[in-house]
């Protein structure tokens, strides 16, 4: 299976006479909405049929039935993306270039590609450029210019989403989703098994200090005899549970929205 990741351009003769200016996709989804707009206004319906590949880059980690659900993101020229293997990749944008690869199992094959994760997070405050990516049951924080876990994260780079529960190693609990920083939170939800061994509730929303990896602060939808209530009440205030298509198999919504409320500190 080959894995490719394209920049599609204009045919020369629609290409204004200007240098476009750089639009950035810092955010997975492309912002906080995750709404995937760009206000970019080259590419239109009329000159759409002229696009063509800048370039390709082959990850050469695909196996048969793997799965690549990734939304790369771009910053400062640099484009930041999974690849079937859970490996993390940074190319340069214009160009394809590989950058770094950074490879969690150091070579090993894992049964089945090692899941899938949708994404990564950046952040940065000068010098300290970090990209967050889930693998599995870990968090990790690597440096955004060498790929190299961030050594003061964590327990050496990485945080052990099991850890805390009871007995962690025997449980199965694994991240899909990027998280999104707020503030010096990084906030991620977690997926847990549909049979046993499960840890408690149903899955946690965690927040992470984004500097150290230590955990600051953890939720789950309280279950007084209900493990997925429709409504709960919190300091007196009611809160509704919304359902949302997986977007495969279930009928479309178009507007389909997850909203998690989070007082200011």
């Amino acid at each position: 299976m080959r894995v490719e990741y394209s920049l599609l351009l204009f045919a020369a003769a629609t290409l204004p006479a200007q240098s476009p200016t750089p639009v950035e996709w810092p955010v997975y989804g492309g912002g906080p909405e995750s709404m995937r707009y760009s206000s970019l206004q080259q590419i239109k319906r009329q000159n759409v049929k002229r696009l063509k590949v800048a370039w390709t880059f082959d990850a050469s980690d695909g196996i048969q039935s793997s799965e690549l659900e990734v939304n790369p993101i771009v910053v400062k020229g640099v484009l930041y993306a999974t690849t079937v293997s859970l490996n993390t990749v940074a190319l340069n944008a214009a160009t394809g270039e590989l950058l770094w690869r950074f490879d969690p199992y150091n070579g090993r094959k894992v049964r089945g590609g090692g899941g899938r994760t949708r994404g990564v997070v950046h952040w940065g405050d000068g010098q300290d450029q970090r990209i967050f990516v889930a693998v599995q049951q870990f968090l990790y924080a690597l440096d955004a210019t060498t790929g190299r876990p961030i050594a003061a994260f964590g327990d050496g780079g990485r945080v052990d989403m099991r850890d805390g529960l009871r007995p962690g190693e025997k449980l199965m609990v694994s991240l899909g989703t990027p998280g999104i920083v707020y503030k010096n939170l990084l906030i991620i939800g977690s997926r847990t098994a549909e049979s046993l061994p499960t840890p408690p509730g149903d899955g946690k929303f965690r927040a992470f200090d984004k500097s150290t990896g230590a955990l600051l602060w953890e939720t789950t939808l309280p279950a007084a005899g209900n493990a997925t209530p429709a409504t709960y009440e919190v300091d007196g205030r009611q809160f509704v549970v919304i359902a949302t298509s997986s977007g495969k198999s279930r009928a479309p919504a178009p507007a389909t929205y997850v909203a998690f409320a989070l007082d200011e500190p």
